[in-house]
């Protein structure tokens, strides 16, 4: 608690400093109005507002701003104040453009203390100037506090044209209080740049301090010796940062001793250096481990969330290991203790739900593996094209790669977007989902892209009105097409209905991520415990769209082809149809295929009027790139030579994708 209270206190402390400085460079400069920005910039980040208004007024007092500069700072916390109890009563969020308006109207009264046509102009350039600031300092506010963003994360570029901005007008309040003040400060973030960021970093802040000083003075020398300085820092760097600060008093003393007056640079200055340097290296210990801390906080946090994820994983797979075992065990039970058929039928029930809860824990049993140095970078990148990435996911899962970003919403059509992110992860991806999880902002997920996709066509005729031949052909997620095709036993009504349950249990089950070779001998005991001679043939294929292997699971199915040029192979099948007995297994072929190849699955009434086998040769010689022609062509032959049952057929082609 006491930690909690210091910190508030050092926070609030900081605000108030800040405030008196931008006054003092608004005090230099009359249009240069950064404390009303700064001001709004807090509010918006969430911060108390009862307890910056006083602090914003005391830093006006104090600053030695004139009296109507001290009347006017009266108005923004005023306006804020009331802004935020309208909206707070309205129960909606303030928001950037709220925060604009409201720096407008405090602003206003400036212009009726303007006295003549050039103070006139100068308040309406300050009032213009104020919404600018205030909009600057907001987007680094709601960046850091909102978004979270940490040094290693890149600033998009309308932030870091604020950042630099809002840092300028800082370094000229610190000048404008007296330039042994500047220097110290310089000296000191110099220093601290050197120690937790880099040397390019380094040299930026120091040309971003020299430009407020040359403005200033009217002279370049300031910004000179501090790059000076800083190069001398950042070069020696490598060796401590002991010699860094030796090398920044090294440049101090060869400007006294060959007086070098074009620098502008008096000792009371260079005594300030020597100060910022005495205080970086006496805080050193206890402040850059806080500050390291405080900037790798939200990494850490991100780890443990990662680690909390897969741990969840675990706990998961035993709790879906001990119900299989549990349903496992009332089920061997049920057989024995109770010869009851009934009982009988829910044991083997029981078993194809143990089953699933296996293959539920099997998948669960593989943790997620994070790339952080990727999300690093993929932020990175994005942020440098203006594309502002809230959080972002790279990680492997099942052995593909799977990227996750959330972004604004006016940058889900930003063409950029989806190049950016295949060309850091180095792989072409395909977006998978879309979503919009709060307001303004939308999730994409992407997942690696297929090497190939299937065209099909479809073709059937019904014997009567109503046929038992039910199909279906669809894509999954996990990249693959399945095509199904079933016949219930008999015609009308009831071998629809046959049909239909075992295709639409097939297509759910595989939408959720089951196997063929799991869930047909399930189906089979569903349709077993119907009972009354309820059979149906299944015919499936599934082509995995990665790598173009076709797995072809028949139940009593006729037989399936591949075409491939001018020749045709049988996939044979020596699989009972599904509930024709409890315990029966899918006839299982794995093929592979080649680009162009074709595959045809057909149902029984396909294959009867084809008594003659002249189905394999009619498909090895006709000739087409057409699927659709090719099953319409099919089940017009079969039709010519003569209908005695339903007619279904599914024809798919495989070809690779640019």
């Amino acid at each position: 608690m006491k930690n909690k209270k210091a910190f508030a206190t050092a926070k609030y402390l900081c605000f108030f400093v800040s405030f008196a400085v931008f006054f003092k460079a608004e005090q230099t400069h009359y249009s240069a109005p950064f404390a009303v920005g700064l001001f709004a910039a807090f509010a918006y980040a969430g911060q108390n507002i009862l307890l910056l208004a006083p602090l914003y007024i005391a830093a006006a007092l104090i600053s030695g701003a004139g009296a109507t500069a001290v009347v006017t700072a009266l108005f923004p916390p005023v306006v804020f104040t009331a802004a935020y109890y309208i909206r707070f009563k309205l129960k909606k969020k303030v928001g950037l453009p709220t925060v604009c308006l409201c720096v407008f109207l405090s602003r206003l009264p400036i212009l009726f203390f303007a006295d003549g046509d050039k103070a006139l102009l100068n308040a309406a350039v300050s009032v213009a100037l104020s919404v600018l600031s205030a909009y600057a300092a907001s987007l680094i506010s709601g960046a850091v506090t909102i978004r979270r963003v940490r040094l290693y994360k890149a600033f998009t570029t309308d932030e870091k044209a604020a950042l630099i901005l809002l840092s300028a007008a800082f370094a000229l309040g610190l000048y404008g209080i007296g330039s042994p003040v500047f220097y110290c400060a310089a000296a000191a973030v110099i220093m601290l740049a050197l120690a937790l960021s880099s040397p390019p970093n380094a040299l930026a802040i120091a040309a971003i301090a020299g430009i407020s000083a040359a403005f200033f003075d009217g002279s370049l020398m300031p910004l000179t010796f501090l790059i000076c300085t800083a190069s001398a820092a950042a070069a020696l760097r490598p060796l401590s940062l002991y010699f860094s600060g030796i090398g920044i008093l090294c440049v101090c003393i060869l400007s006294l001793v060959f007086s070098f007056a074009d620098f502008h640079i008096g000792l009371y200055d260079l005594t300030g250096i020597a100060l910022g340097l005495l205080v970086f290296f006496i805080f050193q210990k206890k402040s850059l481990p806080f500050l390291s801390a405080f900037t790798n906080h939200g990494e850490k946090k991100e780890l443990s969330e990662r680690g909390i994820v897969n741990n969840s994983r675990i706990i998961m797979r035993r709790k879906l290991s001990g119900l299989r075992a549990a349903f496992f065990e009332t089920s061997a039970a049920l057989k024995v203790c109770v010869r009851d058929e009934t009982a009988r039928a829910l044991a083997v029930q029981l078993d194809g739900v143990a089953e699933i809860f296996g293959r539920l824990a099997a998948e669960s049993a593989g943790g997620m593996s994070f790339d952080a140095n990727a999300e690093r970078r993929l932020t990175e990148a994005l942020a440098a094209a203006n594309i502002v990435c809230l959080d972002a996911a790279v990680y492997n899962s099942d052995e593909l790669l799977s990227v996750l970003i959330i972004v604004r919403e006016r940058d889900v059509k930003n063409p950029s977007l989806s190049r950016i992110v295949c060309e850091t992860v180095g792989q072409r991806l395909v977006i998978a989902s879309a979503d919009m999880p709060f307001k303004g902002c939308a999730a994409i997920e992407y997942k690696t892209a297929d090497g190939y996709d299937v065209v099909f066509g479809e073709a059937h005729q019904s014997r009567g009105k109503v046929s038992g031949d039910v199909k279906s052909a669809f894509k999954i997620q996990s990249g693959k097409f399945i095509a199904v095709l079933s016949d219930g036993m008999g015609h009308g009504g009831s071998a629809h209905r046959i049909g239909e349950t075992a295709v639409n249990l097939i297509e759910n089950f595989y939408r959720a991520g089951f196997g063929g070779e799991t869930l047909l001998p399930l189906i089979n005991r569903v349709l077993c415990g119907i009972g009354g001679g309820v059979f149906a043939t299944l015919d499936t294929c599934v082509i995995d769209l990665k790598t173009a292997s076709a797995a072809f699971i028949k139940m009593g199915a006729h037989d399936g082809y591949i075409k491939r040029g001018k020749a045709a192979q049988v996939v044979e099948n020596d699989a009972l149809p599904l509930g024709a007995l409890n315990e029966t297994h899918p006839a299982v072929a794995v093929k592979t295929l080649l680009p162009d190849d074709f595959v045809i699955l057909v149902s029984d009434g396909i294959g009867d009027a084809f008594l003659d086998g002249g189905l394999h040769g009619f498909i090895a010689s006709f000739n087409t790139k057409n699927p659709q022609a090719f099953a319409d062509a099919i089940l017009t032959e079969a039709v010519r030579r003569g209908v005695r049952d339903d007619l279904s057929v599914i024809v798919m082609r495989i070809y690779r994708k640019l």
